[in-house]
């Protein structure tokens, strides 16, 4: 019976290990498309001003 709760526990354990590494690379591919947004505006404002 020890084993079982033993197994059972281990295996809770590397799921949520699992769910916790997802997530922050979600959080991470998240983070660098709202960069990749920020930069092209970036980009728009200094043609813009670089033409005025």
């Amino acid at each position: 019976m020890m084993d079982v709760i033993i197994f059972f526990t281990l295996g809770a354990t590397f799921l949520v290990i699992i769910l916790v590494l997802f997530v922050i690379s979600l959080l991470k591919r998240n983070s660098q498309k709202e960069d990749s947004e920020i930069y092209k505006e970036l980009r728009k404002i200094q043609d813009t001003l670089e033409k005025n």
